[in-house]
């Protein structure tokens, strides 16, 4: 019996080579299935990186519109830039304006005085009748002070009638004081309301118009016009006049 000799070995497929660390090169290996033969190998090879670079006409077309953008601002009128200028000083004055008033508001409290009245007297002296109204004035401002100047005109009717007449008193209020207010009107030359006769209760309106002046620290500001309408209900007109109610109203035209 012939002996064969010893079985062909098939050698060794070569390993992929190693990639050290930190290496960002990639690679892509791709295993073939072949047949054992001596002459088959493996190869890796490292994928390509593709860069794109855009073309030369877009860095042209930039290029234009840039120096387009710069012509045109270029060729801008210095009225546009005057206005710019102008509309922006206005807007800070604005708002500097606007936080001044607010700071005074908030400081000061401007506010109108509140009057309130007290008492009605009734008297009949030289064949013609006196009135005398007592009245409460406040100042309920924080830091601005009033001077009522002397002067004006006070009217007191009775039914859309005119009762009386009068002229109020000058009056000197700080901020935050309260002062009392004589009132005198003279009333006509006939009898008197008939509230005054029958002891019936009467509502009358006391209309006054005056000239105050604001007064903040030293500085004396403008005149200005204000009014004051109190509908009253009394009764038992007389040295002894009983109030039933009272309200005013008061407003100040700048």
């Amino acid at each position: 019996m012939e002996e064969g000799g010893p079985p062909s070995r098939v050698p060794p497929l070569p390993r992929p080579p190693t990639v050290a660390a930190g290496d960002t090169e990639t690679y892509s290996s791709t295993v073939v299935p072949v047949s054992p033969s001596p002459l088959t190998y493996v190869v890796q090879v490292p994928k390509e990186q593709i860069y794109r670079v855009p073309p030369p006409e877009n860095a042209r077309l930039a290029e234009q519109y840039r120096d387009q953008v710069t012509a045109q601002r270029r060729r801008r009128s210095p009225c546009v830039k005057f206005l710019f200028c102008f509309l922006a000083i206005a807007a800070i004055f604005a708002v500097l304006l606007l936080l001044a008033a607010l700071i005074f508001y908030v400081a000061v409290r401007p506010a109108a005085p509140s009057i309130k009245v007290e008492h009605l007297v009734l008297e009949d002296a030289n064949a013609r009748l006196q009135y005398e109204v007592g009245l409460e004035v406040r100042n309920p401002s924080l830091g601005l002070s009033y001077e009522v100047e002397n002067g004006g005109a006070a009217t007191l009717t009775d039914r859309r009638t005119r009762v009386a007449d009068g002229t109020p008193p000058g009056l000197y209020l700080k901020a935050k004081e309260t002062k009392d207010m004589k009132l005198s009107m003279n009333g006509a030359k006939k009898r008197p309301p008939e509230a005054a006769e029958e002891k019936k209760a009467a509502t009358m309106r006391l209309s006054m118009a005056m000239t105050v002046r604001p007064v903040l620290g030293s500085l004396r500001l403008w005149g200005m016009k204000m009014t004051v309408g109190c509908d009253v209900t009394a009764k038992s007109l007389g040295k002894k006049t009983r109030l039933l109610s009272q309200e005013c109203e008061t407003s100040v035209d700048l």
